[in-house]
């Protein structure tokens, strides 16, 4: 496990424990939403300034996510760190035009990560609103695009994003209705000789979830 992963889970459970508060613990499932509308292209120009490739992003399916899940309570306000492990894919469109079949085809992107959401924000009786950092720890990615000549695939080991919402606790239930919006392109990891692809493109989620608590400690 690399100093990252390892000082990340630290904090959360370190902060699970801590204090004088209501700590509920249990799992947590998750589907969220895509949204983005509109597609985005640009070409991929090689060292004789040839153009060999337009790669246009197509959309990213619903991410699915299932995990662990804990709520710390201090009256009126709110901490909720939790690990979830998600998957969900991407779909490119490339024109490959050294190529000797005529037309375009579609390529796929699989991520399979770690996502460590962390919110906190201020709780009403039964109703939460909040918000925090998410990071996202590459487990593994699969992708079709390293098939093609010349282009390259350099995932970062770990990503990140923000997200705030609002929820509701009804006994050992936990529901959530979350957006999220990573800071990273969905091409930032793709290039093609010595030039990165020029895509600016960031994902956006609406996230519906649901816990349910185990156990929980005082």
């Amino acid at each position: 496990m690399s100093k990252t992963k390892l000082f990340i889970l630290s904090v959360f459970f370190f902060v699970a424990y801590q204090g004088n508060a209501q700590i509920d613990l249990g799992i947590r499932f998750q589907t969220g939403l895509q949204n983005q509308q509109q597609t985005e292209s640009t070409y991929l120009v090689g060292a004789n300034k040839s153009v060999d490739y337009r790669l246009e992003f197509q959309n990213i399916s619903n991410t699915q996510s299932v995990g662990a899940f804990s709520q710390i309570n201090f009256g009126w306000l709110y901490l909720q760190p939790e690990v979830l492990y998600t998957r969900y894919d991407v779909n490119f469109l490339i024109e490959d035009f050294k190529s000797e079949k005529v037309g375009s085809a579609i390529y796929t992107e699989n991520y399979q990560q770690i996502d460590i959401p962390i919110n906190a924000g201020l709780r009403y009786n039964n109703f939460r609103i909040g918000g925090g950092p998410v990071f996202q720890l590459v487990q593994e990615l699969n992708s079709e695009l390293a098939d093609l000549r010349d282009i390259e695939l350099t995932p970062r080991n770990i990503n990140a994003g923000f997200q705030g919402g609002i929820g509701f606790d009804w006994k050992i239930l936990h529901f959530d209705i979350k957006y999220q919006r990573n800071f990273a392109s969905v091409s930032d990891h793709i290039s093609f000789g010595a030039s990165s692809t020029k895509l600016k493109t960031t994902t956006s989620t609406l996230q519906f979830g649901i816990a349910m608590a185990l156990g929980s400690e005082k």
